[in-house]
């Protein structure tokens, strides 16, 4: 896994987070238009967000 990632909308170190925290990062740095809904579809997922009961 690289633990650096660029973007056209910023840089995120990956390295020593947690897959959660992982996805946040890489959301912060996504095209803008589509970061509210990177955010609610990793809240929701089941790996890194609250599991549905």
């Amino acid at each position: 896994m690289r633990s650096v990632v660029f973007s056209q909308h910023g840089v995120v170190q990956l390295k020593l987070l947690t897959v959660r925290e992982r996805t946040r990062a890489l959301a912060s740095i996504s095209q803008p238009d589509f970061r509210h809904e990177l955010d609610d579809v990793a809240e929701n997922s089941p790996i890194c967000g609250r599991v549905a009961r």
